[in-house]
C-alpha cells in the first residue's frame, strides 16, 4: 500500500461553552509589544466590522488564543479592521456554524476539507508541520521502535479522530496495521490516552505533537517518543465566500507576507509548522487521499461489525 502524500491531524476536543469569541488572556496581553498595543488602540475605533477568524476547537481556549494570536494581531494590522477568534463547544457545532458560513475565514483540519468547499469555501493557504504525530511508550519500557511493539497494547483516540487517521496511515505505510499488528484500545480524548500509557508498564499510546507539547511535566517524563510520522499538511485556511473580492485579495497578499513577518517567524519557530499557498495540485491531492481514506474506514468498519 503506497504512503498517503498528506497525514491529517487533530487532538482530542475540549469541551468550551457555546459559540463565543476568544478573548485574550492577561498573559498574552502582557506579551504584546508596545507596537502592538498601539496598533490594537487604532484598530479600535476602526469603522470596519472585526473580520471573524474560526479555529477548530482542538484545543483549550486559552491553548487556541496562545497559538494563533500572532496570525490574528499580525491580520488585524495588514487589513487595517479587527480580526477575532471564535471557536465552538465540539467539532460537530463547528461544522455548523461554518456551513450557516459564521466565519469569513476558517482553520480546519485536513479531514474537513471536503465539507467546507461544499459550502463554497475557498482555500487560500495550508500549514505543514515537521512531524505531526507520535507513537510513545513509558520511559521505563525496554521498547526501541514500532517491531518491538507489535503485538502490545496501544491506546488511541476515537477512530475519527485525525490523530488515528494520521496514525493509521503511517502504520500502513510501513507494513502495520492497528486492529491486526496491535491490541487497540480506544478512548474519548488523546490526554486519556497518554495517561493510561503513562500509567502502565510497556503500552505505547498515539497523540499529536500539540497534545505532547502540553502535557504536565511530570507526566510528560514518564513517556518517551519511538516513532513520529513525517511531515504532514495539518491545517488549512480558507475564506467564506460572503467576503468580497477585494477583501479576499487583501487577506491573500497579507497571508503570503505572513512567514517573512516577525509574526510568523516566531509562529514557526514555535509551532515546528509553516504557512505556504494551498495550490490546485495540493487540494486535490488532499482531497483525493481523504477520499482513500473514508473507504479504507468503511471497510473496516464492515470487516469489524461482521466479526
Amino acid at each position: 500500500m503506497r504512503a498517503p502524500r498528506h497525514l491529517l491531524f487533530i487532538t482530542g476536543l475540549m469541551a468550551v461553552s457555546a459559540f463565543f469569541a476568544v478573548a485574550p488572556r492577561a498573559r498574552a496581553q502582557s506579551m504584546q509589544t508596545a507596537g502592538q498595543a498601539s496598533v490594537a488602540a487604532q484598530l479600535a475605533e476602526s469603522p470596519r466590522p472585526a473580520l471573524k477568524m474560526g479555529v477548530i476547537p482542538y484545543l483549550s481556549p486559552g491553548t487556541l488564543i496562545a497559538e494563533y494570536a500572532g496570525l490574528r494581531d499580525y491580520l488585524a494590522a495588514e487589513l487595517k479592521r479587527p480580526v477575532v477568534i471564535l471557536t465552538a463547544p465540539n467539532l460537530r457545532q463547528f461544522t455548523t456554524r461554518t456551513g450557516r458560513r459564521d466565519f469569513d475565514i476558517v482553520l480546519i483540519a485536513p479531514h474537513q476539507l471536503n465539507s467546507t468547499m461544499s459550502v463554497a469555501y475557498q482555500p487560500l493557504m495550508a500549514v505543514r508541520a515537521d512531524f505531526y504525530a507520535h507513537i510513545l511508550v513509558p520511559a521505563r519500557s525496554s521498547a526501541r521502535n514500532l517491531r518491538e511493539l507489535v503485538g502490545g497494547r496501544m491506546h488511541t483516540p476515537p477512530s475519527t479522530a485525525f490523530t488515528s487517521i494520521a496514525i493509521d496511515q503511517f502504520l500502513s505505510s510501513l507494513s502495520y496495521r492497528l486492529d491486526r499488528d496491535f491490541k487497540s484500545q480506544r478512548h474519548n480524548s488523546e490526554n486519556n490516552a497518554l495517561l493510561a500509557a503513562a500509567r502502565s508498564n510497556n503500552d505505547a499510546v498515539a497523540a499529536s505533537r500539540a497534545v505532547v507539547q502540553r502535557l504536565p511535566a511530570e507526566i510528560r517524563s514518564k513517556l518517551k517518543i519511538i516513532a513520529s510520522t513525517p511531515a504532514a499538511v495539518s491545517m488549512l485556511l480558507l475564506s467564506s465566500p460572503e467576503m468580497s473580492n477585494d477583501d479576499v485579495t487583501r487577506l491573500k497578499a497579507a497571508l503570503a507576507a505572513f512567514p517573512y513577518s516577525q509574526a510568523g517567524l516566531t509562529y514557526t519557530s514555535q509551532s515546528s509548522s509553516y504557512l505556504f499557498p494551498a495550490t490546485a495540485e495540493l487540494i486535490a491531492s488532499i482531497r483525493s487521499d481523504m477520499a482513500a481514506t473514508e473507504v479504507e474506514q468503511g471497510r473496516q468498519g464492515k470487516a469489524g461489525a461482521s466479526r
